[in-house]
């Protein structure tokens, strides 16, 4: 049940870290192109004097930078456990 609780933990601060970098990047969008946030998201963007048109796309590197998040999360929590037991 600890591990349970820790990986939704987890899983919230990535969550949290990767929706602030995506606002972040989001915001600095200043011509048409296709830019990439830090996490692995693609921002497809289309600029005409009427419209702005977004596409956002997750990319492997999305789900890799996940995955590692969480065995870092996990694994130090792991650590922290085994000492105290």
């Amino acid at each position: 049940m600890k591990y349970m609780k820790q990986l939704s933990i987890a899983l919230t601060a990535y969550l949290i870290v990767f929706v602030l970098d995506f606002i972040r990047t989001l915001f600095t969008i200043q011509h048409s192109g296709v830019v990439y946030t830090m996490l692995g998201m693609r921002i497809t963007t289309k600029m005409t004097a009427h419209t702005l048109e977004n596409v956002f796309l997750l990319t492997y590197k999305s789900a890799l930078t996940l995955i590692v998040f969480v065995a870092v999360w996990m694994g130090v929590y792991f650590l922290i456990n085994r000492k105290h037991a």
